[in-house]
This record gives C-alpha cells, structure tokens and sequence, in this order.
C-alpha cells in the first residue's frame, strides 16, 4: 500500500511538471529510522510515520493542482491574446487596403479635375501662370518696401493664382488696382498715421511723410526704417546728423526745398549708424591716442596764444615805424630805440673828441638786441619738440597695437577678424593721430619762427639806422665845434665852450 502511494504521488509530480525525488525520499527516511532504532517502541509508531506520509502526499497534490490551473489559465490568455493581435493585424491590412484604393481613386479625380480645368481655362492658363510668377516676384518685394507700412494687405492683393482655382474678374481687377497703386505710390510723397514707439517706449500714433520708396520722416525730423519681420515702422538708431535732420523738418514744414534721402532704403543709414565716431576712434587708440592728443591740444594751444602775441608785437612795431622820430616804451623797437638815443657819450683816448666810437654803439645795440630775441623767440623750442615727439608716440602706439593683435592671433587664432581688429584699430589710429598732430604744430613753429625772425631783422635794421643818424648829427655838432675852435685860433681870441 505504501508502494502505490508512493507510485500515485510520483506520477503526479510527473504531470504537474515537478520533480518528485525530494518528497518521494521523506517516507523512505522515516522508515529506514524505525527499522535502524530496532526497538519495540519504534516499531509502534510506524503507523504515525505513514499517516504524516500520506498527509504530506496530500498537501503536495494539492499544490500540484494548483499549479497545473494556474499553467492552463495562462495559456489560455496567451491564446487569446494571440488571436486578438491577429484579428487587429487583419482590420489593419484591410483598412490599409480601403485607403490605398481610396487614394488611387482620388488621384483619379483629381487628373480628371485637372483636365477638365484644362479644358475650360483654355488662354486663361497661361494668363494665371504670368500673374503667378509675377505675384510671387513681387511679393516679397511689396512687404520689404516702405508701402507695406502705408498699405498693409497690399502684398496679399498680389496672391492671384497662388491655389489651383481661375481666378476670377474681381480678383484680376484687384490685382491690377494693386499694381497701380505701387506704381504711383512709388514715386511720390504721402503723409499717413502710423503707430511709432516714442524715446520713452511708449507707442502712440503719429503723422508720418513717406519719400517714395526710399524713406519715411515723422514730425520731428528723425528716419524711420520699415521692420519687415514685425511689419512695423522703428526709429534709426543712432539718427543721422542733426543738420540732415533740421534740413527733413524744415521740408515738411514748408521752408526747406530740398531734402536728403537713402536710395538703398534705409540701407546706408543703417551702416552710418555702425560708423565709429570720433570720439570711438579716440577710444580705440587707447591711453597713447590720449597722450598724443593731450600734447597736441597743449602745442596748439601755445602756438596760438604765442602767435596772437607776436602779432600785437608787430603791431606796436608798425605803429612805431609811422612815428620814428618820437619813439615810445610801449614796444619793442621803442625801448631800443630809446635805449640808443639816451645812451652817455663816454670819452675815448683815441679820438680825443669826447664822443663815442662806432665799437661801442654796436656793442651796445648788440647787447639791447640780445635782450629783444628771446623774448620773441620764446615757446618755440617746445613747440617744436612737440612736433618731434607727437610722430614717436604715434609709433609707440603701433607697436602696442600689433602687439595685441599677436597676443589675439596665439589665443584666439585667425578664424575670427573681429578678435584682430582691436589691435589693429589702436595701431593705424595712434599712427594716425601723431602726424595728425606733428603737421600743425610744424606749420605752427615755421609761421612763428619765421615772423620772429622778420620782426628781428625789422627792429636791427631801424636801430642801426637810428644809430647811424645818432652818429652823423654827433659828427656834425664835433665838426661844428672844431670850425669853431678854429676860427678862433686865427683871429687869436679864445673859443668858450
């Protein structure tokens, strides 16, 4: 009997797929320990072996059982969902099918359409075809232009034929209206509303005068650029000079017949505002273009205030020149002249005559002349050390610049012109500053040297002029004295000085 129930619980561990050697081997354990113990009270309980042997043959039975359900419910869904994919697989293929013969037959009819349209437009066809091409050339043309600003849908007007349809009467007319209407408004000068963001921000309608295709001014005089993206009107920034902009205002108010416009439509206004100023220029040299600068502004000053002096210098000279016999100490040929005429008489061993020699009067206009050409010469050294240096900074500010350009050149590489222009910017700039300020100061030195030294030769030649009437009327009162002296000796009575 044990045997069987060993056999019914090996064949269904067989069938549920499990291996039945683990429990198949328990009662066979218990068994072995009864016969191996030997004794009369073990033997007693082979019975309770067998019981706990069939109630474990039970239990695992009962799993098997379970088991063996819980496999056929899953088989049974995977046959079913197996056959569902099938089923969906079929109404796919046969949508699949529907619309491949739905597609074939609306291709059919729409060859069919076409021919009939064919048929019916006859001329119109090709008529339809120009304005297409036509349309499509101007419309991009129509929304970049300025006329989108004053006619907003007039690019739209020009999308006759763009589907598959004749157009009709209404829209050729309204095609050929458009036209004209771009024709006239081309070539001349209107004034619309247009809604224009103010400095502040703020966006307000304001009066605006279109100039054809070229530009658009409002009430104040700034140009105003047509933003095709946004289709709107914006203000340049920055606007053009201001007397550009008072000579636009004075036009549309009536005084100005004349007025300046951009044939490129905005186009070089826009790269006048990329236009570096002076100022960026200046900024560009860097701290040399700063020194350069300085010393020019210093030079040219002190070139002016020292010209301005040696002009009042001259003046006093003309102004002595008319009345030479009367000198005065306000200038400079004056104070020489006075300085001559009120020089003592010294006695000399030579002569005898009590008079001064010809030595010493040059000796002493030498001297007084001395004395005048610094005064007239004065500032111009610096000036034109000035002039000397301006051109070597200019250098030194090169050599800078192109150093930085090779600094750029090793980080950055050549990929990238921006990256170089700073460096080549400060270079020609410097360059260009230094002779910009050594050619005036140059001009400056020359137009003061040569004026001081004009001046000098003035003042020397009427000093040896009035050293020589000095002379000759010295010379005459001697020789008067002598005939005197004479004169007496021959008729044998004294001569009284």
């Amino acid at each position: 009997m044990q045997a069987s129930t060993q056999r019914r619980i090996g064949s269904r561990r067989k069938a549920s797929g499990v291996s039945p050697a683990p429990r198949r081997s328990i009662p066979f354990l218990l068994l072995g320990l009864a016969l191996i113990s030997g004794s009369p009270a073990t033997a007693s309980t082979d019975s309770d072996f067998l019981d706990s042997a069939v109630v474990i043959s039970q239990e695992t039975r009962n799993t098997d059982a379970r088991r063996e359900a819980m496999m056929r419910a899953s088989a049974e869904e995977r046959r079913q969902a197996w056959e569902l994919s099938q089923t969906r697989l079929q109404e796919a293929e046969a949508e699949r099918t529907a619309l491949k013969q739905q597609f074939e037959k609306q291709e059919q009819q729409i060859a069919a359409l076409e021919e009939r349209l064919k048929q019916r437009s006859g001329h119109l066809g090709e008529i339809t075809g120009v304005l297409r091409e036509a349309g499509s050339n101007l419309r991009p043309m129509i929304e970049e232009s300025l006329l989108s600003a004053e006619f907003p849908g007039m690019a739209g007007n020009l999308a006759v034929g763009a589907n598959k349809h004749v157009p009709s009467l209404d829209e050729l007319q309204l095609h050929a209206r458009t036209l004209l209407t771009a024709l006239k408004a081309s070539g001349a000068q209107s004034i619309f509303k247009a809604e224009i963001a103010d400095h502040s921000g703020n966006i307000r309608p304001v009066n605006v005068t279109r100039l054809g295709l070229f530009n658009v001014i409002d009430e104040a005089g700034d140009y105003l650029r047509w933003d095709s993206e946004s289709q709107s009107l914006q203000r340049f920034t920055p606007q053009p000079a201001e007397r550009i902009r008072a000579q636009a205002r004075g036009f549309l108010n009536g005084t100005e017949t004349s007025v300046n416009i951009d044939p490129l439509q905005g186009g070089t206004l826009a790269l006048l505002g990329r236009y570096p100023s002076l100022m960026d220029r200046l900024h560009q040299g860097g701290s040399v273009a700063y020194v350069i600068v300085t010393l020019a502004c210093l030079g040219i000053l002190m070139a002016v205030v020292l010209l301005f002096r040696l002009l009042k210098t001259e003046k006093g000279v003309r102004d002595q020149l008319k009345s030479i016999d009367s000198p005065r100490s306000d200038n400079v040929l004056g104070e020489l002249l006075l300085h001559v005429r009120n020089a003592p008489a010294t006695k000399t061993e030579s002569l005898g005559s009590g008079m001064q020699t010809d030595a010493t009067w040059e000796l002493r206009l030498d001297e007084a002349l001395l004395r005048t050409q610094p005064q007239l010469e004065k500032g111009q050294t610096f000036i034109k050390l000035l002039a000397a240096v301006a051109p070597l900074l200019g250098l030194l500010g090169t050599v800078v610049g192109m150093i930085a350009t090779f600094q750029s050149i090793t980080l950055f590489g050549t990929g990238d012109p921006q990256v170089m222009a700073g460096g080549i910017s400060q270079a020609l700039v410097t360059t260009v500053l230094g002779l910009l300020a050594a050619i005036p100061l140059l001009f400056g030195h020359n137009i003061l040297s040569t004026r001081s030294r004009r001046l000098l030769l003035l003042i020397q030649e009427k000093a040896l002029e009035a050293m020589l009437i000095r002379q000759a009327t010295l010379d005459q009162v001697s020789l008067s004295k002598r005939q005197s002296l004479s004169a007496a000796r021959v008729k044998g009575t004294p001569s009284h000085a």
